[in-house]
């Protein structure tokens, strides 16, 4: 069983590779942080479920919408959900390590639920740099390797909607 939870994860971020709109890579991200929700509740990690599970609804929210919400409306919620992710986890005996998702979640939620596609990918790549740590500390092998491969896909689509603006610049 739990091979078969570190690979899952893996396995639907290789998918993030062909995410080439926001609502593919929304799907990718609901799906992908449902997965590890469970490679984390196995784990006994409690702020990377926490934190997984919540992102997983929000992705699903943003889907469900299909629109950003004001940035007020997203500090609120961002304030409001992390707050809950962090008492869960210190409740449940974590250490300072607990702060890691939530700051982490706070920047996935802010990407998702108040920018285009640019800055929720520049959201992703910050905040999957810092899931690393707690990933590594957890020692959530398969998790490790998907924020990897996320950090990864994401660069290279930041990568392409850069160029893609600099040669439309050009053409001016």
């Amino acid at each position: 069983m739990a091979p078969l939870l570190h690979a899952l994860p893996v396995l639907l971020v290789a998918l993030s590779f062909f995410s080439h709109n926001l609502t593919r890579l929304l799907w990718i991200n609901a799906a992908l942080c449902a997965s590890m929700a469970w490679l984390f509740l196995y784990q006994s990690a409690w702020a990377g479920m926490a934190m997984m599970l919540v992102a997983s609804g929000s992705s699903l929210y943003r889907l469900a919408t299909q629109r950003a919400v004001t940035p007020g409306q997203s500090v609120m919620l961002i304030l409001i959900l992390t707050g809950g992710i962090f008492l869960l986890s210190y409740q449940s005996g974590s250490s300072w390590l607990t702060l890691i998702p939530a700051i982490t979640f706070a920047l996935y939620r802010y990407g998702e639920l108040s920018c285009n596609e640019r800055g929720l990918r520049t959201c992703i790549v910050s905040g999957s740099s810092l899931f690393l740590v707690y990933c590594w500390y957890t020692q959530t092998w398969g998790a490790l390797m998907t924020e990897a491969l996320f950090i990864l896909s994401n660069s290279y689509y930041l990568y392409r909607l850069t160029k893609t603006a600099t040669d439309n610049a050009d053409l001016r």
